[in-house]
């Protein structure tokens, strides 16, 4: 990240984060004449590099020990055959009809009659592994092959993907010398019936030998070029010699202008020649060929779910096990993307199995950051504004948020058309998708803290709006905004209200997790009003533990906030903590504890006529007379309870009360009496499970 310091007489700037900070800590670790990567990069160099791990160390500003490697030297340039690797492959599954397509132009073009396919996906669909199957069927079949391709640092650098095809072909490594260079051009040379020194000349000029240079001298930019496509045209055509020549060039999005404009000429030629040309590109780039008759383009399609499992069974055969709770969540995500469900699965086995601690892989992230960065600045703060809604979206609610709504249109057009974003469309209007998950992930973490604040705070704001006369039926995107926004307040206020409406529905689970999270989030309130939050949100969230049985989380939850509590002083709030402390106490067998605080409940709940407080403290009492053998007066507080409960309206509470009663009338001989207790207590829970009935 990027930031201006100083003030208005200096600014400069400097970049900040954690990035810097971790470079800067290795470039002190580095002894001179060397170059350091961190763990995370040298991931990423793998097969590109040699590495020596190093001892980890600590470093300022990290808590754990920092693993650096030394970058030795370029790996050596791997053949054909190893181009995907030293890593195991996970098996060849939904790709029969691209290559059978791809075969069957290979049997035309050994007839004489030359063929290009265009191999196009999104990055990670498959396309370099549909090459390396072809490849590994193709190899001792007697063709001639030559490989090439283009860097996403290469758009700016002349014939870079033609340099790097011959240097494969004439095995020529990157730290050869010269004269080594001049030898090995001019025995490949030699093996195609090319041995001029004008054609050794031109290509020395682009592989690096330096030698014959001056009699290019004289030559114009123009005529430099024109004879330079022509060797090039010869070589390649002559490496064929009377056989099939397969020509592969890999990512040509990235190719650059020269290349572009050989290719073109080349393609010309190959009408009537035992060429096949196979190139592979992601979606959105259009190559200039695609209208020859002789042209074929394969787009990359998706997985289907059963082609998936089988890509995450073989992974998790060599990494580990999954619940099917997490395989369906890689599923969901990875949306067909052979790469991306390899990478999700890996990190999942490795590294925890929830998937809300994981993070997207780097490799994952860095392929969609690369196809981000692209687009332009526009559509790209479109994207992001839309990733903080969620994968689907509503286009009123995203209109909402972007600054100039009558330019919505044409830009989600374009998102559409380059397959960033779908649209679904139903009776009830449009919704757009994110194509992917990850892409929605990956976009959303790119923007900075404030930035992405900012748009919580918006988005929640207008769906306030939105559903002005109807929020309830917000209250869930509200509480996944707001407590996103920076707004303590704002979102506790709405993870209240979820989780009244979740804990009518009976679904305490959900109502105690959005608790939990407002009892997080209320330690960032102001110092006046944390303690009434703290203290209100831990009675809220009592009220639904209890159903679940969190017995002993109760319990420690009261003990931590007892304080604050005590400190706030207000007694309608003190007789319900008391309350439900004096409950959990009793629950536990602390029966010294429960009848404490049960007392002090019942103190506090008569100085402000808490009759409904005080009967739930007196029923405690009575429970414990019961346990504790003294029926009689456990008896006296059951009856306490059930009078006090019932001008109350707490009729839950006033059945426990009827049905601790009978106990304790059973224990003193009074069966008749225990009878009409326990009656009384089933007729009331009966009443509340059907809600025709008024329990009164």
């Amino acid at each position: 990240v990027v930031g201006g310091i100083g003030d208005h007489l200096r600014m400069d700037y400097t970049a900040v984060g954690d990035t810097t900070n971790l470079a800067a800590r290795l470039q002190s670790l580095a002894q001179p004449g060397t170059v350091l990567v961190s763990e995370s990069t040298a991931r990423l160099l793998e097969g590109t590099v040699e590495l020596e791990a190093l001892e980890p160390a600590y470093v300022k500003g990290k808590a754990e020990l920092v693993q650096a490697y030394r970058v030795l030297r370029a790996a050596a340039e791997r053949g054909e055959q190893g181009a995907l690797g030293g890593a195991a492959l996970t098996p060849f599954v939904g790709r029969e009809r691209e290559l059978s397509i791809v075969e069957e132009l290979r049997d035309q073009a050994a007839r004489g009659e030359g063929q290009i396919v265009g191999i196009t996906g999104e990055a990670g669909a498959g396309k370099s592994r549909l090459i390396h199957e072809l490849r590994k069927r193709w190899w001792d079949s007697g063709f001639a092959y030559l490989a090439g391709r283009c860097l996403s640092y290469g758009s700016g650098l002349p014939y870079h993907p033609l340099i790097h095809l011959l240097r494969n072909a004439w095995r020529i490594a990157e730290t050869d010398p010269p004269a080594a260079v001049v030898d090995k051009v001019r025995a490949g040379l030699r093996q195609v019936g090319l041995d001029d020194e004008e054609t050794l000349a031109l290509l020395l000029r682009l592989l690096g030998g330096g030698n014959g240079q001056d009699r290019l001298a004289d030559l114009s930019a123009q005529a430099l070029k024109a004879r330079t496509f022509a060797a090039l045209r010869r070589v390649l055509l002559g490496l064929g010699r009377g056989r099939l020549l397969i020509v592969e060039l890999e990512d040509l999005q990235w190719i650059d202008e020269t290349s572009e404009d050989f290719l073109a000429l080349f393609i010309e030629d190959l009408a009537r020649a035992q060429v096949l040309l196979v190139a592979t590109y992601r979606s959105g780039y259009r190559p200039r060929w695609l209208d020859r008759s002789y042209a074929a383009q394969i787009s990359m399609r998706n997985l289907t779910p059963q082609e998936s499992r089988v890509v995450i069974e073989t992974v998790l055969h060599r990494q580990g096990d999954l619940p099917d709770e997490l395989i369906e969540a890689v599923l969901g995500k990875a949306g067909g993307n052979p790469f991306f469900l390899e990478e999700l699965t890996k990190t999942l086995a490795e590294h925890g199995d929830s998937w809300s601690g994981a993070t997207v892989p780097d490799t994952v992230q860095g392929v969609l950051m690369a196809r981000i960065d692209r687009l332009p600045e526009e559509h790209k703060r479109l994207l992001q504004t839309a990733s903080v809604l969620g994968r689907e979206l509503s286009p009123d609610l995203l209109g909402a948020l972007w600054e100039q709504p009558g330019s919505l249109p044409p830009l989600l057009a374009d998102l559409k058309r380059w397959e960033f974003l779908y649209e679904a469309l139903s009776e009830q209007g449009s919704t757009y998708l994110f194509k992917h998950a990850l892409t929605q992930d990956v976009v959303y973490q790119s923007l900075l803290t404030a930035r992405r604040q900012s748009l919580h705070a918006a988005a929640a704001q207008a769906i306030e709006a939105l559903y002005r006369d109807r929020l309830e039926e917000a209250y869930e995107a509200l509480v996944y905004h707001y407590p996103k926004s920076g707004d303590a307040a704002q979102a506790i206020h709405y993870l209240s209200l979820f989780a009244e409406k979740a804990a009518r529905g009976y679904a305490h689970t959900e109502a105690a997790r959005a608790l939990r999270e407002a009892l997080a989030l209320s330690a960032g309130l102001p110092e006046a009003e944390r303690d009434r939050r703290t203290v209100e949100i831990t009675l809220q969230l009592a009220e639904s533990l209890l159903p679940l049985a969190h017995i002993r989380e109760t319990l420690e939850l009261f003990q931590q906030h007892r304080e604050p509590a005590e400190r706030l002083g207000d007694p309608a709030l003190l007789g319900r903590f008391y309350f439900w402390l004096a409950h959990t106490y009793s629950y536990l067998g602390q029966q010294q504890e429960a009848i404490r605080t049960a007392h002090l409940a019942i103190a506090a709940a008569r100085e402000t006529g808490d009759e409904a407080t005080e009967g739930k403290a007196c029923y405690v009492l009575s429970r414990d007379g019961f346990w504790s053998g003294r029926f009689a007066e456990g008896l006296q507080y059951s009856l306490d309870a059930a009078r006090l409960l019932e001008q109350s309206g707490g009729w839950w509470w006033q059945g426990q009360a009827y049905w601790v009663a009978g106990f304790n009338c059973f224990a003193l001989g009074e069966f008749d009496a225990a009878f009409d207790a326990m009656a009384r207590a089933n007729t009331i829970w009966e009443t509340l499970q059907d809600p025709r009935l008024d329990p009164s």
